[in-house]
């Protein structure tokens, strides 16, 4: 069986020397999966939703495998809006959240999921 899921979630939440952006999340639009050159086509996993938000309360899952046995196989690139040239990747802060001036990193952790 190749069912699996293809999840996402903050682990470390956007943070500056000691200024943390809690609350923040991540939106992924235009969500789509790219056929690869040595994939077969027509044997694609489903994307779960065109737009995605990501949190860090608990995974959201980007693409499912669990319909076919067949589908699913292959090399397959996840992309975030390419076609209508947008932000494919927007950062949300919750509007009472004090911003300094500083370069804010987080973590992003991406799971590959058995669903059978």
């Amino acid at each position: 069986m190749n069912k699996y899921d293809l999840t996402a979630r903050i682990t470390s939440q956007f943070a500056s020397g000691s200024t943390t952006l809690n609350g923040a999340n991540l939106n992924y639009a235009g969500i789509d999966v790219k056929n690869q050159n040595e994939s077969i086509a027509g044997l694609e996993p489903s994307v779960a939703n065109t737009t995605q938000q990501v949190t860090d309360t608990a995974p959201t899952t980007f693409i499912t495998n669990s319909t076919e046995d067949t589908d699913g196989y292959g090399a397959y690139a996840v992309v975030f809006d390419k076609v209508n040239h947008r932000d494919g990747v927007t950062l949300n802060i919750p509007t009472d959240t004090t911003i300094v001036d500083g370069d804010f990193n987080a973590t992003v952790l991406w799971t590959l999921v058995d669903a059978n």
